[in-house]
C-alpha cells in the first residue's frame, strides 16, 4: 500500500478514533463524578403519614425503601409507625430505609358498656359495626364486686378495654360487674384455687382489695400471646395470703392503652398504695405534615396532671426489703406514684405512648 492510500485512510481513523477517546472519557468522568459526589438530602418525616402519599417523594430521593409491616389496631391502615432514618438526617442517593407500616385491618371501636345491665352488655357485644357488617365480641371473664351505695345489681362498673378502642374481633372483653340480686350469692364466689384461673388480674385485685383479702403476686409470667396478658396463671391460698402467678405479653411499642406491669423495692416496713395521674399535654398529638410546608414552628409542651388520681393499689402492707409487684391497665400517658402512709411520694414513675 502506497503513501497516498495511506494518507486517505488516516484522516478518518484520528477523527473517529479522537471521537471515542471523547465520548469514553466523557462517560468515566460522569460516572466518577456520581461515585464520588452522590447527591445529599435531607430525610423527610414519615410517621404518621401513608406509604402511599410518601411513596413518589422516597422515588425522587432514590432511596431503597424495605417496607415492614406491623399490626396496631387502634392505628389507621397503611400509617408509617417507624422509620431507620431519622427525620431531618442527610441522606445520600441509594441509602436503605427501612419503614414500617401498619396493616390495621379488621378494626372496629369498642363500645361503651359501663352502666348497662350485664345482659344488655352481652346482647350489644354481638352485634357491633365494623366497616360495613356487624361482628360478635368474646366475653373473656366475669368478674363480680360487691354493689356500693348508688349501684344496681348485675351493673357493669368497668371494662377492659375501654370504651372508643379501636380493637380487632380477637380481643377479649372483661368486665367488673356488682353482684347479681339474689339471695343464694354463691355463684359469684371465687375461693378455691382453681376458680382464679383464667381470671382477668387487675380485675380481680379490685375485688379482693374491696373484700379485703390479702394476695400476693409472685410472679410475672411472660407469655409471646397477647390475649394471655395480664390473665391467672396459678392461683394459691397459703394461710390467709392468696399467691398468684400473672401472665404479661411485653408489646414491643407502648400503644395509646394496653397493660403495663411494674416492680418496686420497698425499703421500709409499712403500707404503701399505689396511685396514677393521667397526663394532659398541651402538645398536639399528630401534627398534618402538608400544613408545615415552609413554615417554621416552635411548640412548648405543658403537661398537666389530673386532680384526681386513680387507684391502682390500695394500702397494703409490705415488709422491709421486698418487692412490690403489680399489673394495671394504662389508658393514655400515666404517671404512676408510690406513696406511703402519710401521703408522701416514694416513687414516680412516668407510662408513655410511644405510637
Amino acid at each position: 500500500m502506497n503513501k497516498t492510500t495511506l494518507k486517505k485512510f488516516a484522516a478518518p481513523l484520528v477523527f473517529i478514533s479522537s471521537a471515542l477517546l471523547i465520548f469514553f472519557f466523557s462517560a468515566f468522568s460522569v460516572v466518577v463524578f456520581r461515585t464520588k459526589s452522590p447527591s445529599k438530602s435531607i430525610m423527610p418525616n414519615l410517621l404518621g403519614r401513608t406509604y402511599v402519599e410518601v411513596h413518589n417523594e422516597l422515588s425522587r430521593l432514590r432511596l431503597k425503601v424495605k417496607i415492614e409491616s406491623k399490626r396496631f389496631p387502634d392505628k389507621l391502615d397503611g400509617m408509617i409507625l417507624y422509620q431507620s432514618i431519622a427525620p431531618g438526617k442527610p441522606v445520600e442517593a441509594g441509602s436503605k430505609v427501612f419503614v414500617t407500616v401498619n396493616i390495621g385491618t379488621d378494626r372496629l371501636k369498642m363500645p361503651e358498656l359501663v352502666g348497662l345491665h350485664l345482659d344488655n352488655a352481652k346482647a350489644k357485644l354481638k352485634s357491633v359495626l365494623s366497616s360495613d357488617t356487624y361482628v360478635s365480641l368474646v366475653i373473656g371473664g366475669v368478674t363480680f364486686v360487691e354493689a356500693e351505695e348508688g349501684q344496681q345489681p348485675d351493673t357493669i362498673i368497668q371494662q377492659i378495654p375501654q370504651a372508643g378502642k379501636m380493637i380487632t374481633t380477637s380481643e377479649k372483653v372483661y368486665l367488673l360487674v356488682t353482684n347479681p340480686n339474689v339471695k343464694d350469692k354463691k355463684s359469684t364466689a371465687i375461693d378455691k384455687d382453681t376458680d382464679f384461673i383464667g381470671q382477668n388480674f387487675p380485675l380481680l385485685q379490685k375485688k379482693l382489695q374491696q373484700e379485703k383479702k390479702k394476695w400476693q403476686l409472685d410472679k410475672v409470667v411472660l407469655t409471646k400471646k397477647k390475649q394471655e396478658s395480664a390473665l391467672i396463671e396459678s392461683a394459691k391460698w397459703e394461710k390467709d395470703v392468696l399467691h398468684l402467678q400473672v401472665f404479661y405479653y411485653k408489646p414491643k411499642h407502648m400503644v395509646e392503652s394496653g397493660y403495663e406491669t411494674l416492680e418496686l423495692p420497698i425499703l421500709k416496713s409499712g403500707k404503701y398504695k399505689l396511685v396514677a395521674h393521667p397526663i394532659i399535654s398541651s402538645r398536639p398529638k399528630s401534627i398534618d405534615p402538608e400544613s408545615l410546608k415552609g413554615k417554621f414552628l416552635a411548640f412548648t409542651s405543658k403537661e398537666q396532671e389530673t386532680e384526681e388520681p386513680i387507684t391502682l393499689l390500695q394500702e397494703t402492707e409490705y415488709q422491709a426489703n421486698s418487692n412490690l409487684k403489680t399489673i394495671f391497665y394504662r389508658t393514655g400517658d400515666w404517671r404512676v406514684k408510690l406513696l406511703d402512709t402519710e401521703g408522701k411520694t416514694e416513687k414516680t414513675l412516668d407510662f408513655r405512648a410511644k405510637l
